[in-house]
């Protein structure tokens, strides 16, 4: 029967697994080896950890400094883009009043620069190509009604010819408009939903990882105070009792200490039995 100290120990090189036997292993990689596992495990654990807490930090920034900002910015955008239309029906209907022009002016001005806010952002392509479109929708509609508030202004348009058009073509290009900006928030709410699903994953799948790799941590810990110790102790115990036993005796010089290993050990022990057979 194989001792404790002379298991083999298996581990993986690129031709296949070989076979380490622990007696013939030095005492001070014996000694070195649950280190330099226990810092390879911490290593590892560390590494987890920062990728984990970079990944964190980037949902969390993507969450809250683009997606969500976002989706507010296109939901304003809809709520000014109502108004601006909301002036041009009250204008074409026979307001004279100035405020409604200003009404009109300030609220696409809004439009145009919360959404040009959201062209700055760090999105993905398929919100990238929503944008775009949406802003070739925009500045399609944009110019005709500025003009067609401006011609009944001017007195150029009649209220009437002004209504058909503004409930007729322009509404429909109105319409284009308010659905894309719909569109573009749903979509930056939903990036915004699968972005915190995917952080829990994250966090889920790190918290498993890094509290297996603690508890092997620990479990060699526990070896490494309980177990190596032992086995770095028993050949010397050996010796230590053959020698003893030898010190017992009457001079006899036949005998000769116990072969454990290949350590500096047992290279005691052979060096001393090689001694003994030259007296």
């Amino acid at each position: 029967m194989i001792s404790a100290y002379a298991e083999l120990t298996l581990f993986r090189t690129p031709y296949g697994y070989c076979a380490m036997n622990w007696k013939n292993l030095s005492v001070r990689y014996k000694i070195a080896l649950p280190i330099v596992i226990v810092g390879t495990l911490l290593l590892i654990l560390s590494v987890i950890q920062i990728s984990s807490l970079n990944t964190v930090n980037s949902s969390f920034h993507r969450i809250y400094n683009i997606y969500t900002p976002g989706a507010l910015l296109a939901l304003n955008a809809d709520r000014d883009l109502y108004q601006a239309q909301l002036a041009e029906r009250t204008i074409v209907m026979g307001a004279t009043d100035e405020k409604y022009h200003q009404l009109q002016v300030h609220n696409i001005d809004q439009v145009t620069q919360r959404v040009n806010i959201i062209v700055e952002m760090d999105l993905d392509a398929s919100t990238r190509d929503l944008l775009e479109q949406l802003q070739l929708a925009f500045n399609e509609w944009r110019p005709k009604s500025l003009q067609l508030t401006q011609d009944v202004k001017n007195g150029n348009m009649g209220l009437a010819a002004a209504t058909a058009i503004s409930t007729g073509e322009l509404e429909v290009e109105f319409q284009k408009v308010r659905d894309l900006l719909d569109v573009l928030g749903e979509n930056l709410g939903e990036n915004s939903k699968l972005l915190s699903v995917k952080l829990d994953e994250t966090n889920t799948n790190a918290l498993t990882t890094i509290s297996v790799i603690s508890l092997v941590a620990i479990l060699v810990t526990l070896a490494s105070a309980i177990i190596f110790p032992k086995l770095i102790v028993q050949p010397i115990n050996l010796v230590r009792r053959a020698l003893a036993e030898m010190s017992k005796g009457e001079a006899d010089l036949t005998r000769r200490l116990p072969q454990i290993g290949n350590d500096e050990i047992g290279r005691l022990s052979d060096s001393f039995n090689a001694f003994m057979e030259g007296l």
